[in-house]
């Protein structure tokens, strides 16, 4: 049984895929958070914020601590 979240919310049939500037990174727990912008066709700026694991799995992980850095141009999916 799945307690922790729910994804009820979410379409989770259809995956996105989003490739952006990091202008944030928070390694903290219970989730981390990346914020990310993406430049659209238009040429106007789309801000993202991104959950991802906590700070505790990513050390478990070795995920260095200046893994991300400000202005990195990374890919997430979800």
């Amino acid at each position: 049984m799945r307690a922790h979240h729910s994804l009820a919310n979410y379409d989770t049939t259809q995956a996105v895929r989003i490739e952006g500037t990091v202008v944030e990174f928070h390694r903290i727990n219970p989730h981390s958070f990346i914020f990310l912008e993406q430049k659209t066709a238009d040429g106007s700026i789309r801000r993202w914020a991104v959950e991802g694991p906590s700070g505790f799995q990513l050390n478990r992980k070795a995920f260095p601590k200046d893994g991300l850095k400000l202005g990195d141009i990374v890919e997430v999916c979800g």
